[in-house]
């Protein structure tokens, strides 16, 4: 017999206690997707019964797709591993639409710019989900229309991680690239534009490196010329330049 093991739990338990869902928007009406289209447990289970031949070829099938490779096994392996996160309580998925993650489990909230940007599956396995990330979170609740910043935990700070704000640019240009056509890029393009306009004043002598106080996912404001930021910076001009050309954005792009 095949045994399937369902469950339905609706509303996400928030914890007033830690006060990290304290800032977050409209969290006493926050459910997960999932019930839009499941109303319970036994839903879950009728559904598997109904599509289980899809679900289960269409698993095996990607299965067999990603290991029929000539690259050593463990690299399949640990290339695709982490995206396991996505199924933990670490990550959210709310019934507005806005996924959310912490840094660990109930550790660290926001979605955080500057964790979250180093992550390059999730971009390319569910890009729709990226995108709404882009949209709805980084140039929307952390947005700040009149100086370009990206707070880097979204409603819990209105301050600025340097990478975050960077990797977040390159992020925009991977959805982009991701996306199936250019509504994406064009909606967004002038909140991008004015993402990128608050990193090149953080270059004051504008010679491609950051050299004033540079927030960073190590939890410290480092000062000087530092190759790893920097060199995040530049990525995103590069990205920028690109955008606003595709954009027709010509003067700027130069």
């Amino acid at each position: 017999m095949t045994f399937a093991v369902t469950w339905c739990f609706p509303n996400a338990r928030l914890d007033e206690r830690t006060g990290e869902w304290a800032a977050l928007r409209r969290r006493t009406k926050l459910r997960r997707r999932y019930a839009r289209r499941f109303e319970s447990a036994g839903a879950v289970a009728r559904d598997l019964a109904e599509r289980w031949d899809w679900l289960h070829g269409q698993t095996r099938l990607w299965r067999d797709a990603w290991y029929d490779s000539t690259l050593p096994f463990w690299l399949l392996d640990r290339t695709f591993l982490n995206i396991s996160t996505l199924a933990t309580s670490t990550c959210f998925w709310f019934e507005d639409g806005r996924f959310y993650g912490w840094e660990g489990n109930y550790c660290c909230p926001g979605t955080c710019t500057h964790v979250w940007h180093y992550a390059q599956t999730a971009g390319r396995i569910f890009p729709e989900i990226e995108r709404s990330v882009r949209e709805m979170v980084d140039y929307g609740l952390a947005f700040h229309e009149d100086t370009g910043l990206i707070g880097y935990r979204a409603e819990l700070h209105d301050t600025v991680a340097i990478d975050g704000q960077a990797g977040t640019i390159l992020r925009a240009f991977r959805e982009h690239q991701m996306s199936p056509d250019g509504a994406f890029l064009k909606r967004l393009w002038p909140r991008i534009r004015k993402s990128i306009e608050y990193l090149i004043r953080q270059d004051r002598n504008e010679d491609g490196l950051l050299e004033g106080g540079q927030a960073n996912t190590l939890d410290a404001v480092w000062y000087g010329p530092i190759a790893w930021l920097s060199s995040l910076y530049v990525a995103a001009l590069r990205a920028g330049e690109a955008m606003a050309t595709e954009s027709g954005d010509l003067d700027f792009a130069a």
